[in-house]
């Protein structure tokens, strides 16, 4: 047609590209921010090599093995029966949300 422009996408497959000012448009900026922020935490995500227990007998007490560096410098505090990574990552999250709340 005469005056129009067809544009054709020739690898439909692939996401569209927009530029930086569309994406920022009604409030993606926090979401860009919490994406990179997530994917910058998701990468410290794992097994930590620095927590193990090199020395330990892996075939004969694998726990140890696996958690006995970690374990050896984070004592279970007096208010608590049990203690992981999970456990204190959810004491710090209710520390901050305390915190924010309290302002």
């Amino acid at each position: 047609m005469p005056g129009h422009r067809i544009l054709l996408d020739v690898a439909s497959h692939a996401p569209a590209r927009r530029p930086l000012s569309m994406l920022l448009r009604g409030g993606s900026l926090a979401t860009l921010l919490a994406c990179s922020a997530t994917t910058a935490f998701a990468a410290s995500h794992g097994i930590d090599p620095n927590d193990m227990n090199k020395q330990g007998a892996a075939c004969t007490d694998f726990f140890d093995y696996a958690n006995g560096a970690w374990r050896a410098t984070h004592a279970i505090p007096d208010y608590m029966d049990r203690w992981s990574k999970r456990w204190e990552s959810g004491e710090t999250n209710k520390e901050h949300v305390k915190d924010i709340l309290s302002e």
